[in-house]
């Protein structure tokens, strides 16, 4: 079995950026999936870093 990526990373936030950038360093290959191709980076003081945030607004 074949597969065309190493690793699926959703979110372009600060993590998502971070372990994207790390993995393609070390030669896998990433593929890394967002809702926004403008707004790339994520909003981590506002809704990403801690994810209590997350789940006090569900």
């Amino acid at each position: 079995m074949s597969s065309k990526y190493d690793l699926i990373v959703i979110g372009a936030g600060s993590g998502g950026l971070g372990i994207a950038m790390g993995m393609l360093e070390l030669g896998f290959k990433v593929l890394l999936v967002d809702k926004s191709s403008e707004k790339i980076g994520g909003k981590c003081l506002s809704t990403g870093c801690v994810p209590s945030k997350a789940l006090l607004r569900r």
